[in-house]
C-alpha cells in the first residue's frame, strides 16, 4: 500500500471524508486530520471505515 484509501477529518465543525489520501492544499487551514484508512481496495478500505465508526458490515453498491 502505498497511501490511505480513505482520510476521516474534520472541517468547518462537519466530519467528512476523503476518497483518497488528501494532498497539499486539499485541506482547508483549519480542517483537521482524524484518521486515514489503509487498505488494498476501496471495498476494503470501506469495511475497515465503517469497522471504526461501529456500522457493521460495508455492502457496495451494485
Amino acid at each position: 500500500m502505498e497511501e490511505p484509501y480513505l482520510a476521516l477529518y474534520v472541517r468547518d465543525d462537519a466530519l467528512c471524508f476523503a476518497k483518497k489520501f488528501p494532498t497539499e492544499g486539499i485541506f482547508e487551514e483549519d480542517s483537521v486530520l482524524m484518521k486515514t484508512f489503509e487498505a488494498d481496495s476501496w471495498e476494503e478500505a470501506n469495511q475497515v471505515f465503517y469497522d471504526y465508526l461501529g456500522y457493521g458490515k460495508y455492502h457496495p453498491m451494485e
